[in-house]
């Protein structure tokens, strides 16, 4: 029944990412295909809406505008609907690259952290999604595109983490084992980007230790730990308190 619980808690993660967000959509069916399959992770799991969406609706247009903080400061999430403002002239592999190299298609850089983790997603899970991004509704939204200078890159950005992963990453077996679940929390839902701190020269990082400081549209929240600490998580916490949780948020 544990390995049950906690299967039943990773397809509910995606909704305590948005806060007062409704149920999912009717139309988010069991995947029987790859387009089936992308809505599912993208409205779910990995959540896009979360930074893209124009409302914190898993369903709202992923036309881009919300406000958050890195290393270098303020950048307003992109308007990824296959409009001109948005990435309508992009490819399916552009999408990929985005997504594997941190870069697009005319090889400007775009920020690592916001999508760290993502870079490890699977080639079925990742082509999924994108296809899916790219089939969606197009929305105009021109968003101001932050650039970063040189000087920067190479002072704030000294130990910025940039990976680009070549050749083929291949699926997990979709099953209720720990390895997948791990895929689904680090990999697709990237619990970790909330609620784990990144090491430092002075620090380790505090795996799902919460503390880490979420600042959107000018607002500042402090993650929680999430980890089975009695005393500083949620080690007292049922299988089932999670996921009422997760599902209702309280």
């Amino acid at each position: 029944m544990r390995i049950v619980y906690l299967l039943v808690l990773a397809t509910s993660l995606f909704v305590g990412c948005f806060k007062d967000a409704p149920h999912p959509s009717s139309r988010m069916k069991s995947a029987s295909g790859p387009m089936e399959r992308g809505e599912e992770l993208s409205l779910g799991l990995a959540a896009c809406g979360y930074c893209h969406g124009s409302a914190t609706n898993p369903e709202a247009p992923f036309s881009g505008g919300k406000v958050f903080s890195d290393r270098y400061g303020e950048v307003a999430a992109a308007n990824i609907t296959p409009s001109e403002s948005g990435i309508g002239s992009w490819s399916v592999f552009d999408v990929l690259q985005a997504f594997r190299s941190s870069e697009s298609p005319d090889g400007e850089d775009l920020s690592t952290e916001v999508h760290d983790g993502y870079e490890w997603m699977s080639d079925r899970d990742l082509l999924e999604i994108a296809r899916y991004i790219l089939s969606r509704e197009p929305v105009e939204n021109e968003v101001e595109r932050r650039s970063i200078s040189f000087i920067s890159r190479n002072t704030t950005g000294m130990f910025e983490r940039r990976v680009d992963v070549k050749g083929h990453v291949p699926p997990m077996k979709a099953d209720a084992s720990e390895g997948y679940g791990k895929y689904l929390v680090e990999k697709v839902a990237r619990c970790g980007s909330c609620h784990s701190k990144d090491s430092t020269l002075f620090n380790a990082a505090n795996y799902l230790a919460g503390g880490r400081e979420i600042v959107i549209d000018g607002k500042k929240v402090i993650s929680p730990d999430i980890t089975t600490s009695r005393v500083y998580g949620i080690g007292e916490w049922s299988s089932e308190d999670i996921i009422v949780y997760l599902k209702t948020g309280v």
